[in-house]
């Protein structure tokens, strides 16, 4: 299926470090879920290293199919933590989305 945006979840630990997922589709439901490989950036970073980074990152978006319900969610198996309530409460998140129609990245 062709979609009309990608996505990026982003977790951001306060001034350490900042992870990307970019977004896969989910079957047999349909719409979007976090996809590996998980991409890393440590604090401090270049401004160049960051936005190549976010466009690596969108390129992978669709590039994998997820059938069914995964036991563990794709930053619970990379940080090793168990429990996504335990991630949320060390990492601030936001998506990353870019409109391919449009050619622009919305911050949510």
């Amino acid at each position: 299926m062709k979609y009309n945006y990608n996505s990026i979840s982003c977790y951001y630990s306060k001034g350490e470090r900042l992870l990307f997922l970019p977004t896969g589709e989910f079957l047999p439901f349909g719409g979007a879920i976090g996809i590996e490989p998980v991409s890393e950036l440590k604090f401090p970073v270049e401004k160049e290293i960051l936005e190549r980074k976010i466009k690596e990152c969108f390129s992978l978006c669709w590039s994998k199919t997820v059938n069914g319900f995964p036991k563990v969610s794709v930053i619970e198996k990379y940080l090793k933590i168990k429990g996504y309530k335990k991630v949320v409460q060390q990492f601030d998140c936001f998506d990353l989305t870019y409109n391919t129609v449009e050619k622009k990245i919305h911050f949510e």
